[in-house]
């Protein structure tokens, strides 16, 4: 492929560019205005109790048996997609 050679335009661009196209910038440390006591308080976070239970996987599956004949059929390579039937969901889903 031939390289763009005496355009105006792109002349023009490369004489006023600050850096090239093609180079990567580094990026600059972001302040956001906050002193030490802020900044800790920004950082800190909580775990709701529902959270823990579902990360725990305490909770009750619902339709248990589905979610097994499922799992088996992915397994074996014998689970369908049936993609008309997933978009006509998501479209049924959207309104």
């Amino acid at each position: 492929m031939k390289g763009i050679n005496n355009n105006p335009a792109l002349d023009a661009y490369q004489r006023v560019a600050v850096t090239p196209v093609n180079a990567a910038r580094p990026v600059d440390k972001v302040d956001v205005g906050l002193d030490q006591a802020g900044k800790e308080q920004a950082a800190k976070v909580t775990i709701s109790n529902t959270a823990r239970q579902l990360a725990s996987g305490a909770g009750e599956v619902p339709n248990a048996e589905r979610v097994a004949e499922l799992k088996s059929k992915i397994e074996q390579g014998a689970f369908q997609v049936n993609p008309q039937a997933i978009a006509g969901q998501m479209l049924d889903a959207l309104g």
